[in-house]
């Protein structure tokens, strides 16, 4: 997993992309991660685990149970509670707590890296701006 919060009791494997992943290999993933969340005595039992998609297919929220195909039974994975798909603004909100976390971060980013790292020419904010509203805004 690529991101734990104790505190919120949720674990996530991140994908900057919704077609990061072939269909085939989340399968896999979903075993990982209900082996994680279920198993007792694991460190990770009775957290929360997400597929994380950052850049949704689609700009629209989404926090849903995650039940991937199975190629080797020929049906889709059961529904757990505990393993969940969400998209990249759902999650920053829901990891954070924070409602908008990851417009701030969009805001915020150009703005730090401008100030640390002055030779850098950073793409107009304005660009930044419309970027992130196609991705996550729609």
């Amino acid at each position: 997993m690529d991101i734990v919060n104790h505190e919120r009791k949720i674990i996530g494997e991140v994908k900057n992309k919704h077609n990061t992943i072939k269909g085939s290999d989340k399968s896999g993933l979903y075993s990982n991660m209900e082996n994680l969340v279920m198993l007792k005595g694991h460190i990770y039992k009775d957290y929360t685990a997400y597929y994380i998609e950052i850049i949704p297919k689609t700009p629209k929220r989404y926090n849903d149970p995650f039940t991937p195909s199975n190629p080797r039974i020929g049906s889709l994975c059961s529904v757990n509670p505990l393993i969940r798909q969400i998209d990249g603004y759902s999650f920053y909100s829901l990891a954070t707590g924070i409602n908008n976390a990851l417009e701030q971060l969009f805001e915020i980013l150009p703005k730090v890296i401008k100030k640390l790292k002055p030779q850098y020419d950073i793409i107009d904010e304005t660009v930044i701006r419309l970027f992130f509203n196609k991705a996550f805004l729609g």
